[in-house]
């Protein structure tokens, strides 16, 4: 029954993506266009991270596993901070280190004033994957150590009492170990992506996420990948073979040094202890009440969706000490570790493939979502399955047969395994990004760990901290309860019924009624692609008085439009150090764009040639720190909004000089956090700020700065875009509600559409929405669909009657 349910299990788990590898003889349609870098640059720049990672990884490991062999009390203390490294996701910990360093820092002004902010981020983000990559190198090189014990160490110091010679004899004995564990750290490292993303640095698996966000197929990517797929196969039986060799533990070992000691520690602190201490700090700064909203469905659905990831994974790892016995599942445990050593976003790509053949019905539900979660939770549960099997005597193992003795039987090695990969497994599925962006269904809200990437992007620190200081919690309590959950069976037939759970929760659809109606567009504009009219994740909006409109997207790339056909393009001269998240139309049709991490507004004409720059980089009136939307009024006065430290917004004079400053850091009343984007009401009395970290539309008075108005406050998620139409009520785009909203001046909601999805009528994370005047309509900025909506200004409903302000 044991190889029935793993053979089932196989099938849904790695059998799928195989199908999609089959299935993907499809016509090539992909093309990476000028925005993507040559893959010789790409291939390049992965290769020296990947190996440099692994290199240092392995020169840290040695010492800390030959301290780590030496039997003692306190190395379980540390192997189990260990374990706390290597499942946590590396762009949770890359973040804890960043936050820590903002602008106005000594350490974030030099690197500016060496114009390579770049850098520093590049070295934030190899501390990280060190930590992350290391604890992992030590369990390999560890065991390659067991080998060598007092006998061998005697044996030398007759021939040769030479320290150097004495380094070479050992490392010939540990050489598997480290050849292993640095492969392992070279592939690992090659896969990450979001960690990657997040300190700007392309490498191939991000390649493959942006080929996969504008229509690459899985052919176009197999064909840029696949040196790197022919590595990780060789990896996998490498692993295997790792996996099933015997070592056990020399009893003849010599006392420890405590200079090992100090290493493992050193690490533990460097790479557990400061980032966990950084979190816990910012938690009690920020606090954590701000991210209750988030916590609703989003978080229960994860804890359900990583509970039966961990039950399985667990399940795996005591009936496979049986399965994996014998010769037959070499090439299946092969491909299933294969499968889990390549970039999460080609793993995703090739399981919707694979549905896609087989039955296409089953994506618009969560199943192939949570099947693929355990692509990785499950590789590892295969490989301790099998190390377990392969270390238990041929006795022992004959015995327990004699005695019929059950799969689910726990001895004290299988019981610890079996929980650290059930709570690995939880981990792993709680925090995983590339496999919902892709495979995620349409659900009421976006997946938990999209949320907080999206929160790790924009600068909120509360819903990070807020969330990521419960899945530990979660983890061991969810870890305690899956070896009581599988003693409590009576049959083999046990793990047949989880699978039956797993299958029965993942086909739940969404209820097809949405609490908002959908947007009443008349025409979609563009879709995914690098091409002209093609967008790839915009992020601003503008429109101009003559009719056209401007788009600018994560390409760096602006696109004019005039009667929704692209007129012309360029990109922005530097996108190294971050993307534009702001645009405007000022004056002669001008576009301003606020390059956001340059920290200026820059000025282009239609074509596309740099015109002016305004602001420098600084908090004092005049410079700017992260500038996020900018307009001009009749008066051709400059209102540029910025956050990070100094969130205000300035208003410039004509020639430069600062004439205003409305507003700082804050949630009281008149203050902002990330203040996204602006507009005037019709007769420019009011200007109207979208105060997106506290949830509220503030109105000032743009002469004296004064306060006049709130909306939205405790209704609106994250209003990122905002404009007003001709009667003087206003329209939001809601970047947390995926939603479209209008309100009147005084704070009344007239009416919601959209809701996440990606239907037609539907929104994912929609950054902007302004008034086209020229054609008495509204664009919509669907950022997470790469569109742009028409939406005939009568469709949201009759002009607002009430009161006016005198």
């Amino acid at each position: 029954m044991s190889h029935i349910a793993m053979g089932c299990i196989w099938l849904l788990v790695v059998g799928v993506p195989l199908v999609g590898i089959v299935a993907s003889g499809l016509p090539v349609g992909y093309e990476s266009g000028s925005a993507a870098p040559p893959l010789g640059a790409v291939w390049w720049t992965t290769g020296c991270w990947s190996i440099g990672v692994a290199s240092v990884a392995c020169g840290l490991a040695i010492p800390a596993a030959r301290a780590l062999i030496i039997p003692s009390g306190w190395r379980w203390v540390a192997l189990s901070l260990m374990v706390v490294a290597a499942v946590s996701p590396p762009w949770a910990m890359y973040y804890a280190w960043w936050i820590t360093m903002p602008p106005g820092t000594m350490l974030y002004d030099a690197a500016v004033a060496w114009a390579d902010v770049g850098l520093l981020r590049q070295a934030v983000l190899a501390c990280v994957m060190v930590g992350w990559t290391w604890p992992l190198v030590v369990c390999c090189v560890a065991t390659a150590s067991l080998r060598w014990g007092a006998d061998e160490r005697s044996a030398l110091a007759i021939d040769s009492g030479r320290w150097r010679d004495h380094q070479r004899a050992r490392l010939r004995v540990e050489w598997p170990g480290i050849a292993f564990g640095w492969l392992l750290a070279v592939l690992l490292t090659a896969g990450c992506t979001t960690a990657f993303d997040l300190a700007g640095v392309r490498t191939l698996a991000n390649e493959v996420r942006a080929a996969e966000s504008i229509g690459a197929t899985p052919r176009d990517v197999l064909r840029m990948t696949w040196p790197l797929v022919v590595v990780v196969a060789a990896g996998a039986v490498l692993v295997l073979k790792w996996t099933a060799g015997r070592s056990e533990l020399n009893k003849a070992h010599l006392p420890g040094r405590r200079g090992g000691r100090f290493w493992v520690w050193a690490c533990i602190a460097l790479f557990v202890g400061v980032p966990v201490t950084l979190l816990g700090w910012l938690a009690t700064d920020v606090g954590i009440g701000r991210a209750e909203w988030v916590a609703g469905d989003a978080v229960m659905r994860t804890a359900m969706r990583g509970g039966l990831v961990g039950v399985l994974a667990v399940a795996i790892v005591l009936a496979g000490r049986r399965v994996w016995r014998g010769s037959g599942w070499t090439v299946p445990t092969a491909c299933w570790v294969a499968a889990a050593l390549l970039p999460a976003p080609l793993a995703a790509m090739l399981v919707s493939a694979g549905w896609r053949a087989i039955w296409p019905e089953m994506l618009e539900t969560s199943l192939p979502w949570t099947l693929a979660l355990l692509i990785r939770g499950g590789a590892v549960a295969v490989l301790s399955a099998r190390w377990l099997s392969a270390s238990e005597s041929r006795g022992v193992h004959d015995l327990r047969e004699a005695d019929a003795a059950p799969w689910w039987s726990l001895g004290i090695a299988a019981r610890w395994t079996g929980l650290t990969v059930g709570v690995a497994a939880i981990v792993l599925a709680a925090s995983d990004v590339s496999m919902a962006a892709v495979l995620a269904p349409p659900l009421p809200s976006p997946p938990l760990a999209v949320t907080l990437l999206n929160a790790v992007h924009y600068q909120r620190p509360e819903l990070i901290v807020g969330v990521l200081m419960w899945i530990p919690a979660l983890a061991m309590m969810c870890g305690t309860g899956l070896i009581w959950i599988l003693r409590s069976r009576r049959s083999s037939g046990g793990l047949l019924g989880l699978l039956v759970v797993v299958l029965i929760m993942g086909c739940d659809r969404r209820d097809s009624s949405d609490p908002w109606p959908p947007i009443p567009f008349t025409r979609v504009i563009g879709h995914s692609g690098l091409g002209a009219g093609q967008f790839h994740i915009p992020r601003a909006l503008s429109a101009a008085p003559d009719g056209s409109w401007a788009v600018v997207d994560k390409s760096g790339r602006v696109q004019r439009f005039q009667d929704d056909a692209p007129v012309s393009q360029w990109r922005m001269p530097s996108i190294d150090q971050g993307l534009p998240t702001g645009l405007g139309t000022v004056q002669d049709n001008q576009l301003a764009v606020a390059d956001t991490h340059e920290y200026r507004v820059a000025v282009f004409d239609g074509d596309g040639h740099l015109e002016q720059s305004l602001g420098a980089y600084g908090m004092s009136p005049g410079e700017m720190i992260y500038p996020t939307d900018v307009l001009t009024d009749q008066a051709g006065r400059w209102y540029v909004s910025e956050y990070g430290g100094n969130d205000r917004i300035q208003v410039f004079n004509h020639d430069g000089g600062v004439r205003l400053q409305i507003g700082g850091p804050g949630e009281s009343p008149g203050f902002f956090r990330r203040p996204q984007s602006m507009a005037f009401a019709p007769d420019e009395r009011i200007l109207w700020v979208a105060d997106s970290g506290n949830h509220r539309v503030q109105g000032f008075d743009p002469e004296t700065g004064a306060l006049l108005a709130s909306v939205g406050d405790a209704v609106l998620r994250y209003p990122y875009g905002v404009d007003t139409l001709p009667d003087g009520s206003l329209v939001v785009a809601e970047y947390g509600r995926h939603v479209l909203s209008r309100w009147s001046p005084t704070g009344v909601l007239l009416g919601t559409w959209g809701g996440w999805g990606t239907a037609p009528g539907r929104l994912r994370m929609p950054w902007g929405v302004v008034y086209d005047d020229a054609h008495d309509r509204l664009l919509v900025l669907d950022t997470g669909n790469d569109r742009v909506m028409s939406v005939e200004r009568s469709a949201l409903g009759g002009p607002w009657q009430g009161p006016r302000r005198e």
